[in-house]
């Protein structure tokens, strides 16, 4: 009978650690889906700051990116990611060239990466928040 109790008392063990294993993700899932939601932008450009060399970042839990933006005659030069953790995100970084290209940061998101393009996207902005104003 004690190898019952203690087959029975190890099942619910499991069952019950794997219950919390799930609402952990849960929880984790849900943060970061609200900080995806919370990426709210600005609007500010590369016109709007000096020139110069910036770094921002944005931690989304499940993708993060640290991005430095070289501003040069007001004029969104390069942009590129110092760290990027996207899990099958991979497919946004064509944003970066095209964030260039058409010097601004409110660009298309690459399908199949919306999330992964909302985290790119803020830390550049965040990049460039952190620059003083072009005309102050």
């Amino acid at each position: 009978m004690s190898r019952r109790r203690w087959l029975i008392g190890g099942i619910a063990g499991v069952v019950l650690l794997a219950g919390i294993a799930g609402l952990y993700i849960l929880l984790r899932l849900r943060a970061y889906e609200q900080k995806i939601d919370d990426a709210i932008f600005s609007g500010i450009g590369p016109g709007d700051v000096r020139d110069g060399v910036y770094r921002g970042e944005y931690d989304a839990d499940f993708i993060a990116a640290r991005a430095e933006v070289t501003i040069r005659e007001g004029k969104l030069e390069k942009v590129r990611l110092l760290e990027y953790r996207h899990g099958r995100g991979e497919a946004a970084l064509p944003i970066l060239e095209e964030m260039a290209r058409r010097q601004r940061l409110d660009v298309d998101a690459v399908t199949g990466a919306t999330n992964s393009c909302i985290v790119i996207r803020k830390a550049v902005e965040l990049a460039l928040e952190s620059a003083p104003p072009r005309n102050p």
